[in-house]
């Protein structure tokens, strides 16, 4: 009776056990446990090899993409140099672009590089190098005066801490930091690295891949493995919910990845080109395109400008010129900016249609009033200059143009007259309004009117 209510224990914590492990994220599951483990860093690996037989371990700074194994090289380091089981409290991970202000890094960062430790490692006697390693995730996110304080804790506590900062551009990091820390840089991933993780994960987990699934998933994580791991294990998912035996298709991975289709890019720019010109329906007819092809089905207008962009760029002399290449590119930029900025998607979206189907309709001329940065437009800027070019040929003064452009303004009480009116009017306000202690020259210089 004993036996079988053990072995009915035992059978019950494996599949707890199973439960956990296939909820736990395959980004963590998978994630490199060795430096040797890991993809597409050679320069990196190599030096990092050398720390761990060493045991001398300089201040590091991580850049590069997101998702290309920065922060799993540091945390496979530290595994290597403490061991697996006192690994964890030798290194304090923090996130700066959640705790990224002063405060944080004079508490408990501070606090935590000021403990001692030990160079034997508690019950093995295994040697241990004698420091804490600091990791500070996502650091161009710091304000900098929390970079500026931690200049000065990485100085004074050399001795018993290392810090790892990672970041994505390294050009927000301030340069005293930089200084005193040794730099990495990595590199996208290429898609043969890639494809080998993924193919490794996709057979550890059961999951297979239809024909064009694997490279649908390099398409559209761009080079970011941790994007790429998350969609899989996401379709996967999916499929194992649904029905057995599933496989991942190119269809699956697009819309768990929220990709706008190709299809949806190059019938904009058709429809646009397509779209009749004049009337007063003209307007209308893009808003309808648009809210057809890309805001009813819900799609990512940031993608789509992304999309749009490569469609652009690939296009042949055939389709679209040099100029009107040009033209495009820079409006899409601007729109990327825009959204990124918070802009209306909806708003954003007419507005770079507008653009596109100008420069599409007239391929020398179109978008010749393209000013993202806010200048004036061509015609009012041509306007400006004639004015200009009139008063310095005519010797007209500058009171004058004013006068005729604004109006007639009384110098005194700054009241507005039309330029119509005449002096004897002109008399009469000095008289009412300034009890006639002023003289018309005094109220109206340089006057040119009607006596």
């Amino acid at each position: 009776m004993f036996a079988a209510s053990s072995s009915s224990s035992s059978s019950s914590s494996m599949a707890a056990q199973q439960k956990v492990e296939r909820a736990v994220p395959w980004v963590e599951k998978y994630r490199p446990a060795k430096v040797g483990d890991l993809a597409h860093q050679p320069e990196v690996v190599n030096a990092l090899k050398e720390s761990v037989a060493t045991g001398n371990l300089p201040h590091l700074l991580f850049y590069g993409p997101p998702g290309n194994g920065k922060t799993s090289a540091i945390l496979a380091l530290a595994r290597d140099m403490f061991g697996p089981d006192l690994w964890r409290e030798r290194v304090l991970e923090l996130n700066a672009s959640d705790e990224r202000g002063i405060d944080v890094i004079r508490d408990k960062v501070k606090k935590f590089a000021q403990i001692s430790v030990r160079t034997v490692a508690p019950g093995s006697g295994r040697s241990v190098p004698p420091f804490k390693i600091i990791v500070l995730d996502e650091a161009d996110s710091m304000t900098k005066d929390a970079q500026a304080a931690l200049r000065r804790i990485i100085e004074n506590y050399t001795q018993v801490t290392r810090f790892c900062i990672i970041c994505n551009y390294v050009s927000r990091i301030i340069e005293p930091l930089q200084s005193r820390c040794a730099k990495f840089r990595f590199e996208p991933l290429s898609d043969a690295s890639q494809q080998g993780r993924l193919e490794y994960i996709a057979k550890c987990e059961g999951a297979k891949l239809g024909d064009g699934a694997m490279k649908a998933l390099l398409e559209v994580s761009h080079g970011d493995l941790r994007m790429a791991i998350n969609i899989l294990q996401m379709v996967s998912s999916c499929l194992s919910a649904d029905e057995v035996g599933g496989v991942v298709t190119v269809q699956d991975v697009l819309e768990a990845s929220g990709s706008v289709p190709e299809e949806v890019s190059a019938r904009l720019l058709s429809g646009l080109r397509d779209l009749p010109t004049g009337g007063k329906d003209s307007w209308q007819k893009v808003v309808t395109l648009c809210d057809e092809l890309v805001l009813r089905e819900g799609y990512n207008c940031m993608q789509l400008v992304e999309q749009l962009e490569r469609r652009i760029v690939a296009a042949k002399d055939g389709e679209l010129t040099d100029l009107q290449k040009a033209k495009m590119l820079r409006w899409l930029g601007a729109e990327d900016y825009r959204l990124r900025s918070g802009c209306d998607e909806r708003i954003g979206l007419l507005n770079l249609a507008v653009q596109l189907r100008d420069i599409l309709l007239h391929p020398t001329a179109g978008g010749s009033g393209l000013r993202p940065e806010g200048n004036l437009r061509d015609k009012d800027r041509q306007r400006a200059l004639q004015r200009k070019e009139k008063m310095s040929k005519g010797g007209t003064s500058q009171i004058e143009a004013n006068q005729k452009a604004l109006g007639v303004i009384c110098t005194v009480c700054r009241q507005q007259f039309m330029v119509t009116q005449k002096r004897s009017q002109l008399e009469q306000h000095i008289q009412s309004k300034h009890d006639g202690k002023k003289s018309f020259e005094e109220c109206f210089p340089g006057w040119h009117g009607k006596n």
